[in-house]
């Protein structure tokens, strides 16, 4: 089936369409700023996901980027937590891996493991925050058994009773 836009327009397009939702963020941190959910009588979080859809999941180099961004315009962590949807905890974490007392922040497997727990302690009270956090968990399985997988298809074989 041939496609009836060009490649040119189709990278255009695709440039702005990111550039759209890599802003995200930056829309909830106005709308906050301004009051936004507050005038229509919700927290923060209760107007990304009526209006907005839910939050845009970043990377993590992407969430460290933002954060930095926020706090230099002299956002509180919760401020920043509201705005990325995140926990104030994950907040801290990246602020303490920008000021280098921590080494790394999380990683996806950790992450995954990280939505096990909140998908556990959700299950007692939110199905929809159960269900999110799930399919997290799968999406970090589902890299971990990519990795093993093309880590077996170059791996040396290793005989018997070998040293590692």
């Amino acid at each position: 089936m041939r496609s009836k836009i060009s490649p040119q327009d189709a990278e255009e397009f695709t440039q702005s369409a990111a550039l759209v939702v890599a802003g995200g963020w930056r829309q909830i941190a106005l709308a906050t700023r301004m009051g936004v959910p507050k005038a229509l009588g919700l927290t923060t979080e209760e107007w990304v996901k009526k209006y907005l859809r839910g939050y845009i999941q970043y990377s993590v180099t992407e969430r460290l980027d933002i954060t930095a961004q926020l706090k230099a315009e002299g956002r509180s962590q919760r401020e920043i937590a509201r705005v990325l949807g995140v926990s104030e905890k994950t907040v801290r974490r990246d602020a303490a891996y920008a000021a280098g007392s921590q080494t790394e922040p999380l990683t996806q497997w950790e992450l995954s493991v990280l939505a096990a727990a909140t998908a556990a302690d959700a299950a007692l009270t939110d199905r929809e925050a159960f269900d999110e956090a799930e399919a997290m968990m799968m999406d970090g399985c589902a890299q971990m058994r990519r990795i093993f997988d093309a880590l077996r298809d170059t791996a040396v074989p290793v005989t018997e009773g070998a040293a590692l």
